[in-house]
């Protein structure tokens, strides 16, 4: 319940981000800088705190403050609700996003081994179910209240997971400290390496495309303020089915390969085809080809980035890998922001199609068949 209430926080109001600094006078490269900043922060800082957290065992107490600073962030831009604002604030909830891996790490560490990637589909499952919460609540209130007051939802969705957190049963505390030159061998894994960039094109194509401007096309269309948040309240929902249906039964028919391949595959299609949406039920049919492509990629990498360590190097190992994600989350929202106002939607929506079918080919010949 903690990741529940913590992805309520953070990106409930996601939906109102772009509409709203577009309705302030912002330009796409700023907006895309709003975005890109939530990501940069998550690749400055979780390979050294994986490291620290395995190190000196610190997995519980940086939930409990990931929780505040999720709250905080969304306070900030209730506070400061302007440009600037946005910017700042937006940091922070990256700074506060960056503890999730170790809800990740900590929850795998509930299971065996052999069940990593089942044990990281439901969590982020638990993680999409939070965001499809936040985004039906605060779409609720945004109908009826200004989006800035809706930000309140989020503050106090924070509290309560900082109160549910306290009673979080940490990982086993293992029998020696690892030294340092042992963690730094995490870092040269290729196959952690290689999940890790299919991840960060995952997170690239989503946060640039139904995060952050997927809600202009949409408002271009005459969706209001409902409509925008029940647009990301699809894809997400749909990730989450997805995401359930992979951990418990699509892996151990299919295989990790032919999830991914397909994945990607119907995340190309999303993005090429989404640009071409006339009105908002055929906007809404291709959010929900993107959330089945990302259900069916990002829950499998997560779980393959630490299927073959040790617990006590997971943390570092999903540091390695949230850290790589995290820059596609940065360079995703900046890189559409400028291909958008320099040449326009439709090219910008096509350079992610392409972005999908190069991680297709990467994952067709790197990815192996019995990873299972």
């Amino acid at each position: 319940m903690t990741a529940v209430f913590f992805w309520f926080s953070q990106a409930s109001y996601i939906s109102y981000i772009t509409p709203t600094l577009r309705d302030m006078g912002a330009t796409a490269t700023f907006i895309g800088l709003v975005g890109g900043v939530y990501g940069f922060v998550q690749f400055l800082v979780r390979i050294p705190l994986g490291i620290i957290a395995d190190r000196f065992y610190l997995h519980k107490k940086i939930i409990i403050v990931g929780t505040l600073v999720a709250s905080f962030s969304s306070l900030g831009i209730f506070f400061v609700f302007e440009p600037a604002g946005f910017l700042v604030f937006r940091a922070l909830a990256g700074a506060g996003a960056t503890t999730w891996m170790f809800y990740y790490v900590t929850y795998a560490s509930y299971f065996g081994n052999k069940k990593t990637t089942n044990a990281t589909s439901i969590m982020n499952s638990a993680h999409s179910g939070g965001v499809l919460a936040g985004l039906l609540f605060v779409g609720i209130a945004a109908s009826f209240l200004n989006v800035r007051y809706a930000l309140l939802l989020a503050t106090a969705a924070g509290i309560i997971a900082f109160i549910i957190s306290l009673s979080v049963k940490p990982p086993q505390k293992p029998a020696e400290s690892l030294n340092l030159r042992k963690l730094l061998n995490v870092f040269t894994n290729k196959h952690l390496i290689v999940v890790s960039f299919l991840a960060l094109t995952v997170r690239m194509m989503s946060t640039a495309t139904n995060q952050q401007f997927t809600p202009d096309l949409a408002k271009n269309l005459g969706a209001g303020k409902f409509n925008l948040a029940l647009s990301n309240m699809i894809f997400t929902g749909v990730l989450v089915i997805t995401a359930i249906f992979a951990g418990k039964y699509l892996i151990a028919k299919f295989g990790n390969k032919k999830l991914l391949c397909t994945g990607f595959i119907l995340f190309a299609i999303y993005a090429i085809g989404i640009v071409f949406s006339e009105n908002l039920f055929v906007l809404f049919i291709f959010q929900t080809i993107g959330g089945v492509g990302e259900g069916l990629t990002f829950p499998i990498l997560a779980g393959l980035s630490i299927a073959e360590f040790p617990h006590e190097k997971r943390a570092s190992a999903i540091g390695v890998f949230s850290a790589i994600y995290g820059l596609g989350m940065t360079l995703g929202p900046i890189f559409m922001g400028y291909i958008i106002d320099s040449f326009g939607y439709i090219s910008a929506f096509a350079s992610m199609s392409a972005v999908s079918l190069l991680a297709f080919l990467v994952s067709l010949i790197f990815i192996k068949k019995n990873k299972k």
